[in-house]
């Protein structure tokens, strides 16, 4: 997976960073287009597939899908111990996490992992989200 870097972000409110990432401060502050916004330096941590793979769950799954199959008791199909469901969980999380490194597949959350430098931007032009609607002039 690669590498957790900072880069620079911009957004119009303290919340929603829309344009990044960034190499540098002063692109971050170009992409705000002279309107009052923020910049922040974040760095975002790559996902492992793998963290959503969880035996108890693939067990329970596997129950349902065989559920007809079952005697009339109610009895489990698929049992293990505790220790055999945790051995399983990370015999494919392994599995999962070679498979993502194999085909150089990198999953970031929309969410930053980290952040640090958060600023506001005074812009030329004011702040988009408080300024009026646009009227047509229009020509007489």
């Amino acid at each position: 997976m690669s590498t957790l870097s900072w880069k620079w972000y911009a957004g119009s409110n303290e919340e929603e960073f829309h344009s990044g990432p960034f190499d540098t401060r002063e692109e971050a502050i170009i992409a705000l287009d002279g309107y009052d916004g923020f910049i922040i330096e974040a760095r975002k941590k790559p996902l492992a597939l793998s963290s959503c793979f969880a035996a108890v769950r693939f067990f329970d799954e596997a129950e349902e899908s065989v559920y007809d199959l079952a005697n009339p008791e109610g009895e489990l199909l698929f049992e293990a111990t505790d220790t055999q469901i945790e051995d399983l969980e990370m015999r494919v999380r392994k599995t999962i996490d070679q498979w993502q490194d194999e085909h150089n597949l990198v999953f970031f959350p929309w969410f930053f992992s980290q952040s640090r430098n958060l600023e506001h931007i005074d812009g030329e032009v004011g702040d988009p989200e408080q300024s009026g609607p646009e009227v047509d002039q229009g020509t007489a």
